[in-house]
């Protein structure tokens, strides 16, 4: 499955907290899957904030700043994942208040290293060879590197008050074309990112997101969640993952918003082994693109499954969601 995807200024749906505090760091520690208390500076990491039972209840990128954490989610994910958090807060130091974000979107690809150096003032480099995600703050205005899908990504986050000198550092924008949600969804399943509320839900396991090398920690301690998780980890295996999907069949209009949701078959397999959450047709050719969770057994590079019923179109799958080569 190609991974390339065209030079793109792509909407981003989040929402960005400010976590301050003087217990910040060790709270945030105790309810998401990766290890915030390593953070350092201007780094970050991305995480899932399971239910005690080990289920997906919220997904994001947690970075840490001189004076607080950024914590990046998905929109309109805050409604349900900040009164979870904030039920724990007794005598803890730790607000969370909400950015008031004017305009996010996210760059991928060798334009994202292009980017990225010109933002961060360093020498052009292998975004792949950074060990963590990390983030950059000006005056009313944030940018994330982001690693651990097929391409690179910078993501800006842009606040209603922000300083119009300072927004000539992003001038290079501007040649730049812009894309819409449609182009955000077709990123997505290219580079193979989940996103919750699409993908992630508390029907899931952390581990059944396919990111487990990338967002969850073995070695951080206790956390809400953390029993099932470990338990698993140690004890067995993921039962179904989410994995990059392709077709090549062609689509009649009808069928265009149709696959997001039809489960999926394997050769004389009666029954469902799988289901698609992500699709996104292709608009100058055949077929499409998308995400889904497949049982192990059938987690096979280009093993070809049916979309809707044993007999249905056909669809391969593309495995490993994480490139082999990332850091972890």
């Amino acid at each position: 499955m190609n991974s390339h995807f065209p030079a793109m200024q792509i909407p981003l749906p989040v929402e960005q907290y400010f976590v301050t505090g003087q217990h910040r760091v060790r709270f945030l520690q105790n309810f998401c899957t990766n290890d915030v208390a390593r953070l350092t500076p201007n780094t970050g990491i991305e995480a899932f904030f399971p239910n005690v039972k080990g289920r997906i209840i919220g997904h994001g990128w947690i970075h840490a700043l001189e004076d607080s954490l950024v914590m990046t989610i998905g929109a309109g994910t805050g409604t349900s994942l900040l009164p979870h958090l904030e039920r724990y807060i007794i005598t803890e130091d730790v607000t969370f208040t909400k950015a008031a974000l004017k305009d996010t979107w996210l760059v991928g690809g060798e334009t994202a290293n292009q980017l990225w150096a010109e933002l961060s003032q360093q020498q052009q480099r292998e975004l792949a060879a950074e060990p963590v995600h990390q983030m950059i703050a000006g005056a009313g205005w944030r940018a994330a590197l982001m690693t651990g899908w097929s391409l690179p990504v910078v993501a800006v986050f842009m606040d209603e008050h922000a300083a119009h000198e300072e927004l000539s550092t992003l001038a290079s924008l501007a040649a730049i074309r812009k894309g819409t949600h449609l182009n955000f969804d077709r990123f997505r399943a290219t580079v193979g990112m989940g996103w919750m509320g699409v993908d992630y839900s508390d029907a899931q396991l952390a581990q059944e997101s396919g990111r487990t090398a990338v967002a969850i920690s073995f070695h951080k301690g206790c956390y809400l969640g953390q029993e099932p998780i470990a338990r698993l980890d140690a004890m067995g295996h993921t039962n179904k993952e989410l994995v990059r999907l392709s077709t090549e069949v062609s689509l009649i209009d009808r069928q265009k918003n149709s696959w997001a949701g039809a489960e999926l078959f394997a050769d004389a397999e009666p029954k469902s082994i799988g289901v698609i959450t992500t699709f996104c047709p292709h608009d100058d050719q055949p077929g499409g693109i998308g995400l889904g969770y497949v049982r192990t057994k059938w987690q096979v590079e280009n093993q070809m499954l049916h979309v809707g019923t044993p007999e249905g179109p056909t669809i391969t799958v593309h495995v490993p969601l994480i490139p082999a080569n990332e850091p972890v």
